[in-house]
């Protein structure tokens, strides 16, 4: 919903497969209050801008606090200062940016976990497609590598239920078409 693709490393990782964690360089980050994390989850699960509606909708679903708008600047606020803190007042921020009526988060795509599982996920169906099983095997382990039991514990957010429903899907889908690859 939020990350744009971009080139260059910005030495942010993220991991959304799992209890959510951010690396700057070798250090994790603190994310901040359980709403300010799910603001974050909202930019990270697409490539594309998030509009303010859109992360209302997605943290308070239809019933949004009277300063709905005022908290996703907060949150916005502390992000910037915890992914760019070396960015000077004044100076316009380079990873979590304000576009017309929303937000954007401006990180390389192999930075976040889940698009490298979709990357390894696709990646075998091409191998398998092209009958190389092995290869398709070790993509689909590779995929399935960072995954943990308990998706974004903690993590509120009206649209978070369905988001990790969703996740719990895809990864199914890739245990079963490993295990299937596994008896070829």
């Amino acid at each position: 919903m939020g990350r744009k693709m971009v080139t260059g490393d910005t030495g942010l990782r993220f991991a959304l497969l799992g209890r959510l964690r951010a690396w700057r360089g070798d250090r994790e980050l603190e994310l901040g209050s359980p709403q300010q994390q799910a603001f974050l989850v909202v930019l990270l699960r697409q490539e594309r801008a998030a509009s303010v509606a859109d992360v209302v909708e997605a943290l308070w679903g239809g019933n949004p606090p009277p300063r709905a708008v005022a908290a996703l600047r907060t949150y916005a606020s502390r992000l910037r200062k915890l992914l760019e803190p070396e960015r000077a007042a004044g100076e316009s921020p380079r990873v979590l940016v304000s576009v017309p009526d929303g937000y954007a988060l401006h990180v390389p795509r192999e930075a976040v976990d889940l698009a490298r599982f979709e990357d390894h996920v696709t990646s075998a169906g091409r191998a398998r497609a092209a009958g190389q099983v092995a290869e398709a095997r070790a993509r689909l382990r590779l995929a399935l590598e960072p995954w943990q039991d308990d998706l974004l514990p903690g993590v509120p957010g009206a649209a978070m239920d369905a988001h990790r429903a969703r996740l719990a899907d895809q990864r199914l889908t890739a245990l079963e078409g490993r295990l299937e690859l596994e008896g070829a």
